[in-house]
């Protein structure tokens, strides 16, 4: 057993409840900076935009998809599809 009071567990199961708005909020975060990256950063947070969709659990053909197109605009309507669907509370 942990040694966790009420206030810390309650912390850890919003965290976990939010999981999903923090990561949709990381990847329009991205969108931003993908407009204004060139080069190795640019490479770099489209990596980063991949973890992010998967984590979202977007289907890999999607993601696939998204990367090679090399656009922000692509990224941003996938993660605003992404966010129109109805969510499941577990």
């Amino acid at each position: 057993m942990t040694d966790r009071t009420p206030y810390q567990d309650a912390i850890i199961r919003r965290y976990y409840e939010n999981l999903d708005q923090t990561a949709a909020q990381r990847g329009l975060d991205l969108v931003s900076d993908l407009y204004l990256a060139t080069g190795k950063k640019r490479n770099s947070l489209w990596k980063r935009a991949a973890a992010v969709l998967t984590n979202l659990g977007i289907k890999q053909e999607v993601i696939d998809s998204v990367i090679e197109s090399d656009s922000p605009e692509r990224l941003l309507k996938v993660l605003q599809q992404n966010e129109e669907k109805p969510q499941v509370k577990k």
